[in-house]
């Protein structure tokens, strides 16, 4: 923990402009905005605090459980609010964004069951699967696991 007044010694200037590489898709997303001094008056303006100028660029942790029971034959299992397959808003992982916003997906953890009610996973990007051979996540098979250590210890 630093104190205020040792901040700019530690971190200086945050300088831009900063780039989001996505390699899967050969892009490469430039952020472009003022240098920012990192020091007590300044450190809300930094990325991810609430004085930040545009573009804003903010941390975004999120997790769901599935509400709805799930067995293959209903298609796919979409972690929405708005129909029903979760509990709270908070847990909604529906995106509707426009042409002025955009999440990037730096990682995804799944935490498969032992009754085995997951086979694989995706994300859905304007009806797109990707990967587009999906990601194979069950019990036994799950390259996206975290959290417990498998063995599951209960």
């Amino acid at each position: 923990v630093y104190k205020a007044n040792e901040l700019p010694r530690v971190f200086g200037t945050m300088l831009f402009p900063a780039s989001l590489v996505d390699r899967a898709r050969g892009r490469t997303l430039i952020i472009d905005k003022e240098a920012i001094r990192v020091d007590g008056d300044t450190w809300k303006t930094l990325p991810g605090g609430k004085d930040q100028s545009i573009p804003k660029i903010n941390p975004f942790i999120r997790f769901a459980y599935n509400k709805v029971a799930t067995d293959g034959m209903q298609g796919d299992y979409q972690f929405r609010y708005d129909t029903g397959n979760v509990d709270d808003s908070d847990e909604n992982m529906y995106f509707d964004f426009n042409a002025l916003n955009a999440l990037l997906v730096v990682g995804l953890g799944i935490r498969a069951d032992v009754a085995g009610h997951l086979a694989k996973t995706a994300l859905k990007i304007a009806g797109d699967y990707h990967p587009k051979g999906l990601i194979p996540t069950d019990y036994d098979d799950n390259p996206l696991h975290f959290g417990l250590v498998y063995p599951f210890i209960q």
